[in-house]
C-alpha cells in the first residue's frame, strides 16, 4: 500500500464524490452476439472456494424495493450461498478487499468458483453452468473481448433490476459504461477498473535525441509527426517501437465503421488499412524490428539496455510489468505520456446471472465493488491499478499518491486524462477474432511475402470462416 492511504481515505466523502461528478450511460453500436455463445458442454476442471459454510436462511429485507422484487419473484432472493465465478484469483482479491465475506447477510455463505483461465475454456465453462442443472452462479466476470454475447443474451440481468441506477454509475468512465451496455441500450455489466492506453518512453533517449523528456512534449511529437520522430530516432540508432502489434489499438479502436455491418458483411475500415501502411513503412525504414509481442525479444527491449524508444501499452502494464521486468538501472529512465490516439487495453466487468437467487445481494455487491467512490480509491491505493471512478482517480493523483518513483512523475494523472479520452464505439462480438486474423495476415505483407491485395483476400477468406 502506498504511503498516505489512510490520510487520503479520511478525506473522502461519498456525498462529495457524487455531487462533484456527473455522467451518463451510452449504448454500443453492436451486433447481437447470441449465436457465438459456446453451446458445447465441457468437462473442464472447476475450483470452488467456500469462504463461509453457514446454512441459515437469509433475513427477509423490508425496503420498498426489496418487497416489490420478492413479491414479483420470491426465488430471486431465496439463496443461501453467493456464488461468484471468475477465471483467476483477481476478482476474489477485489471482493475480499472491498466487500468481505464477513459482511454478507446472516445465513449466506460465499463460494468463489474459478474456471479455467483460457478464454475459450472459461466462456465454455460459463455456458456449461447455465445449461447444467446445478446451483446457479450469481455473479460472473467477463472481459471486453467476449462480453457482448453475454450482455446481448438472456443470460444476464439489467443492473437496474438489482437496484443499480444511473446515479450509482455516474462517476464511471463513459467508455466502460458503453462496453457494459447491450445492443438495445441496457446496462448489464459494470467494472471496478479502467485500463486506458498510454505511451511509455525512454527519458534518456528523449534527452539525447530531442533534448527534452517532458511527457507533454513527447506526446506532442508522436501525435503531430510520428514518422519524423521515428526518423530522428533511427538516425541515432533507436527504434520507435519494437512491435507493430503494439500500435494496432491506436488504429483499430478508432475505426469509423464496425468490422461486421448490419447485413453480416465484413468491412475493413480505412483506419486498419492506415495501420498496415504506416507499420510497413516503419518496418521497411528500420523504425521497428517488429518483434512479436510477448516474446523474449520484445520484453527484453523494456529495460535500460533496450534500443526501443517507446511502447504502446496500458495502465496495468506500465504500473505492474514494466517495473517488474526492467533492471535496476531502469529506475527514472522511463516516462509515461498520452498516446497519439486514445484506446484501452483490458478490463474486467461484473455481470449478474439471470439464474441468480440472490438478486438484491448481487446489487449490493456490485455497488460496493464498482460504484462506491471510497472503495474505488481504496482499490487504486492497495492494488496500484486504475479504478473506474473519475473523482477517486483525480483525488488519488492530486493527493500525491499517484507519484511513481520508478517513472519520476505522477503517472495516475496521465491515466486519468487517457481514460477520459477513450470512446468505445463500433464494437461487435467478432472484434478480437477479426483483429487477430487481420494483424496476423498482414505480417506476410510486412515481410514482402505477399502484396497487400493478396493479403487482404486471404484475410477475407479466413474471416469468413470465423463468422
Amino acid at each position: 500500500m502506498r504511503d498516505g492511504i489512510k490520510r487520503v481515505l479520511s478525506l473522502v466523502s461519498a456525498a462529495a464524490f457524487a455531487a462533484s461528478m456527473s455522467g451518463c450511460t451510452s449504448g454500443n453500436d453492436t451486433a447481437n452476439g447470441d449465436d457465438i455463445l459456446i453451446d458445447e458442454i465441457t468437462d473442464e476442471p472447476v475450483q470452488t472456494f467456500i469462504i463461509d459454510d453457514t446454512t441459515e436462511e437469509i433475513t427477509e429485507t423490508t425496503s420498498e424495493t426489496d418487497t416489490v422484487t420478492e413479491a414479483a419473484d420470491p426465488y430471486r432472493n431465496s439463496g443461501t450461498v453467493l456464488r461468484v465465478a471468475s477465471r483467476n484469483e483477481e476478482l476474489q482479491n477485489v471482493f475480499e478487499l472491498l466487500y468481505g465475506a464477513e459482511n454478507l447477510p446472516e445465513g449466506v455463505s460465499f463460494e468463489y468458483v474459478r474456471y479455467p483461465n483460457e478464454t475459450d475454456e472459461y466462456v465454455g465453462a460459463l455456458n456449461n453452468s447455465f445449461a447444467a442443472d446445478e446451483e446457479p452462479i450469481d455473479i460472473f466476470l467477463a472481459e471486453p473481448d467476449y462480453i457482448l454475447p453475454f450482455i446481448n443474451s438472456d443470460m444476464t440481468l439489467p443492473l437496474q433490476e438489482a437496484g443499480i441506477t444511473e446515479a450509482d454509475t455516474a462517476d464511471m468512465f463513459p467508455y466502460t459504461l458503453s462496453l457494459g451496455t447491450s445492443s438495445d441500450g441496457i446496462l448489464k455489466a459494470a467494472s471496478w477498473q479502467a485500463e486506458p492506453g498510454v505511451f511509455v518512453y525512454r527519458r534518456d533517449i528523449a534527452l539525447e535525441v530531442f533534448g527534452n523528456d517532458d511527457p507533454d512534449y513527447i506526446h506532442g511529437l508522436i501525435s503531430a509527426d510520428w514518422e519524423g520522430t521515428a526518423s530522428a530516432l533511427a538516425e541515432k540508432g533507436y527504434y520507435m517501437v519494437s512491435s507493430a502489434g503494439e500500435t494496432y489499438r491506436l488504429y483499430g479502436q478508432n475505426r469509423t465503421s464496425p468490422w461486421v455491418d448490419g447485413g453480416g458483411n465484413i468491412c475493413i475500415d480505412n483506419s486498419c488499412r492506415l495501420w498496415t501502411e504506416d507499420m510497413r513503412r516503419d518496418i521497411i525504414s528500420g523504425y521497428s524490428p517488429n518483434y512479436p509481442m510477448w516474446t523474449d525479444q520484445w520484453i527484453s527491449e523494456q529495460n535500460s539496455e533496450g534500443n526501443t524508444f517507446g511502447f504502446c501499452l496500458a495502465s496495468w502494464y506500465s504500473e505492474q510489468l514494466i517495473p517488474m521486468w526492467s533492471d535496476s538501472e531502469a529506475v527514472g529512465i522511463f516516462g509515461v505520456c498520452q498516446p497519439p490516439k486514445p484506446y484501452y487495453w483490458g478490463g474486467a466487468f461484473l455481470c449478474i446471472s439471470s439464474r441468480t437467487d440472490n438478486l438484491d445481494l448481487c446489487g449490493d455487491v456490485l455497488k460496493k465493488l464498482t460504484c462506491d467512490s471510497e472503495n474505488m480509491l481504496r482499490f487504486t491505493a492497495e492494488m496500484g491499478d486504475c479504478c473506474n471512478s473519475r473523482s477517486a482517480l483525480k483525488m488519488f493523483a492530486e493527493s500525491g499518491l499517484g507519484y511513481s518513483e520508478f517513472y519520476g512523475q505522477d503517472t495516475f494523472s496521465v491515466y486519468l486524462s487517457a481514460a477520459e479520452a477513450v470512446a468505445a464505439g463500433n464494437v461487435t462480438p467478432y472484434d478480437t477474432a477479426l483483429d487477430d486474423c487481420y494483424t496476423d495476415t498482414m505480417q506476410d505483407y510486412f515481410n514482402d511475402l505477399l502484396t497487400y491485395d493478396i493479403a487482404e483476400n486471404i484475410f477475407y477468406e479466413k474471416a469468413g470462416e470465423i463468422l
